[in-house]
C-alpha cells in the first residue's frame, strides 16, 4: 500500500522538526535558508529567548523579516554584527554558541560533512561553494545539526573529503585525539525523509517522516541504517499552527518553503546547495 501523502511539504517537516531541536535560551548559529527559518519558527513558538547568530555575522534577539537573499540584511537589522572570524573565535571558542544548524553536500554515518568534493580533489566530478564557517561550527559548538536533502550519494558510509567533522572515525574519543573542543559533535541529522541521532557516535535512524517507507529510506542511504528487527515511529507532523507562522508569518513568499514541492514517497525533491 502507498503510505498517504501528508498535507504538508518535506521542507516544512524538516523545516519543523530542526527548529524542535533548538532549546530556549540557547544562542544558536545558522547558515542559509532552511536553518534560518528553523530559528526564526523556534522563536516564534518554543524558544522566545534564542539568541539567532546569522553567517554574514549579525546577531539577533528578536524576530525579523525573511529577506529574498541573506546577504540583504542590514547592519541595522541585527542586535551587534561581528566578522565571521570575530564570531567563531569570539563565541565559538568560548563555548558561548550552544547549537550550529548547517547544509551539507554530503554526511556520512558518523557525521561527517562534505561541502568541498567529490572526486579528486584537483579533478573534481562536482564541486561545491565548501565549507564557509561549517569546519569551525562543527568543531566549537555545543552540538551541530545537519539538515539535508536525502539520496544515496548524499549519504555514503564515508565522505570523500571531510568539511566538517563529525565523529570522524567513529565516537567521541576521535574527536578528542584530534582536539575538537571537548563534548561537542553532531547531534542530529534532519532530512526530507526521516531524523537521525547518534547516541554512540554513529548515525542512527530515529524517526520516519509520515508518507515514507523503511525501504526508501534503505535505498536512499548506502549503510545499513535501518534494523529489520526494530520499529520506529513517525516524525511528530508539523502543527497547524506552526505551518500558519511558516506560511503566513516567517516565509509568505516562499523564499525557502518553495524550494520542494508537496511530495509523495516516490519523489525526492531537487536538493539546494550546501550551506554553512
Amino acid at each position: 500500500m502507498t503510505p498517504a501523502v501528508p498535507p504538508y511539504s518535506m521542507t516544512e517537516q524538516m523545516v519543523c522538526a530542526t527548529s524542535r531541536l533548538i532549546r530556549d535560551g540557547e544562542v544558536v548559529y545558522v547558515g542559509v535558508g532552511m536553518p534560518v527559518i528553523s530559528a526564526l519558527l523556534a522563536k516564534r513558538t518554543h524558544a522566545p529567548h534564542c539568541t539567532i547568530v546569522l553567517e554574514t555575522g549579525i546577531i539577533r534577539t528578536t524576530a525579523f523579516p525573511l529577506p529574498a537573499l541573506l546577504d540583504t540584511l542590514t547592519t541595522q537589522a541585527g542586535a551587534d554584527t561581528l566578522s565571521s572570524a570575530g564570531y567563531v573565535n569570539a563565541l565559538a571558542q568560548r563555548g558561548r554558541i550552544d547549537l550550529g544548524i548547517i547544509g551539507a553536500g554530503q554526511v556520512d554515518r558518523f557525521g561527517n560533512v562534505n561541502s568541498t568534493v567529490v572526486g579528486p580533489f584537483e579533478a573534481p566530478v562536482l564541486r561545491w561553494p565548501g565549507a564557509g564557517g561549517a569546519c569551525e561550527i562543527a568543531s566549537l559548538c555545543g552540538r551541530f545539526i545537519v539538515a539535508v536533502n536525502q539520496k544515496r550519494q548524499r549519504f555514503p558510509a564515508r565522505v570523500e573529503f571531510v568539511s566538517a567533522p563529525g565523529y570522524l572515525d567513529g565516537g567521541r574519543p576521535a574527536r578528542d585525539a584530534a582536539g575538537l573542543r571537548p563534548g561537542t559533535g553532531p547531534a542530529n541529522v534532519i532530512t526530507d525523509l526521516a531524523t537521525y541521532t547518534f547516541p554512540a557516535g554513529a548515525m542512527q535512524l530515529a524517526s520516519a517522516h509520515a508518507g515514507v517507507s523503511l525501504d526508501r529510506i534503505a535505498e536512499e542511504t548506502a549503510w545499513d541504517v535501518v534494523d529489520p528487527a526494530r520499529s520506529y515511529p513517525l516524525t511528530t507532523p508539523p502543527t497547524e499552527e506552526e505551518l500558519r507562522i511558516l506560511r503566513k508569518d516567517i516565509d509568505p513568499n516562499g523564499i525557502v518553503l518553495r524550494q520542494t514541492h508537496r511530495t509523495d514517497s516516490s519523489t525526492t525533491p531537487v536538493a539546494a546547495a550546501p550551506t554553512t
